[in-house]
């Protein structure tokens, strides 16, 4: 099955980033002092981030974007709120359109997140991000994902030798990119997991950079910046607020948001997020012994390894401490 058949409440990595986005917004929500905001996203066939968007900031407008018409029926019948507005419609024409949507909605800001699965149409889909960031205004956030799995175009398998397969890979990845392409270009050093995401993110800044050239008074500032597994692909996530001069102040300015352990201060600052699959006993003695004892005591309270090693084990448990609070939890439908 593929990851985009998941509903994203079972992934729980995935979970934990759609968590910290929310606190991201929180911080744009008290920036912009605006409490009119329009969501746009592809909500899935559960239109989970929906309802969790609507439960922590009380944003009402919102639309889902679906072209699969199968997904975008079950959609509608799934939909938690009757205010949310699912379209059977592309971010491509979405974001095309942006221009006269936002005018009829111009006493809002807007929530924008482009979330793309595909691996073979990066260029495409950073060309689609730098169109709307450019008819953006200040206040106005986008959020993008991208597949950060730079193997994700053939199998090792296929390829006789290590250097015919790194070879390939490049190629590919340079074709992939175009303009987009970092200074000093894609070597073979990026070709490990947080190397490629960090080469992403930055090929992200330079759409949001191109985005926003002419403009003398306005900037894209990178917020968050993740990646993470659920699957055979890792992901990446950049969200970005565009600034004007009094915007990018009051961000400089924040203290908590400057002490926020996850902010991306730059682009490539790609923070990874791998919690561990916790039984609810499990989860309940850590959280009973946080603030008590030491994380590396609490390891060894449960006499058994999370990971392999015992310094991968005692890593997933530090993960999960940062994360507790953003743990998803799942409750079984009661018998009938």
């Amino acid at each position: 099955m593929g990851g985009h058949n998941v509903a994203y409440h079972l992934r729980t990595n995935k979970y934990v980033e759609r968590r910290l986005f929310l606190d991201v917004l929180s911080r744009v929500r008290i920036w912009t002092g605006a409490s009119d905001y329009f969501y746009v996203s592809l909500g899935g066939r559960f239109l989970e981030d929906f309802r969790s968007v609507n439960d922590h900031l009380g944003i009402e407008k919102m639309i889902s974007l679906e072209v699969d018409e199968s997904t975008w029926k079950r959609q509608l019948f799934n939909s938690p709120y009757g205010f949310v507005e699912c379209r059977n419609d592309s971010t491509e024409v979405f974001v095309r359109e942006f221009d006269s949507f936002a005018a009829k909605n111009d006493t809002s800001k807007f929530i924008v997140w482009l979330d793309f699965a595909n691996a073979d149409e990066r260029h495409k889909q950073l060309l689609e991000f730098q169109e709307l960031v450019s008819k953006m205004r200040p206040g106005d956030v986008a959020k993008i994902t991208m597949n950060a799995n730079y193997s994700s175009r053939a199998p090792r398998s296929d390829f006789k030798t290590k250097g015919q397969y790194e070879t390939y890979l490049l190629a590919e990845l340079k074709d992939d990119l175009e303009d987009y392409t970092p200074a000093g270009g894609i070597e073979k050093r990026h070709l490990q997991p947080a190397a490629y995401a960090r080469f992403l993110a930055d090929a992200i800044r330079i759409a949001a950079t191109k985005a926003t050239e002419s403009a003398t008074d306005i900037t894209p500032v990178a917020l968050l910046s993740c990646r993470y597994s659920d699957g055979p692909h890792q992901m990446l996530t950049v969200t970005l607020v565009v600034a004007d001069e009094s915007i990018k102040t009051t961000v400089d300015d924040d203290i908590h948001f400057r002490e926020f352990k996850f902010r991306s201060h730059k682009w490539d600052q790609v923070h990874r997020i791998d919690v561990p699959h916790l039984s609810l006993k499990e989860r309940r003695t850590i959280n009973s012994l946080l603030g008590k004892m030491e994380l590396s005591e609490i390891h060894e309270k449960f006499g058994f390894l999370f990971a392999e090693s015992e310094a991968d084990s005692l890593k997933l448990i530090e993960s999960y401490a940062s994360h507790y609070r953003r743990y998803p939890g799942f409750t079984p439908l009661p018998a009938s």
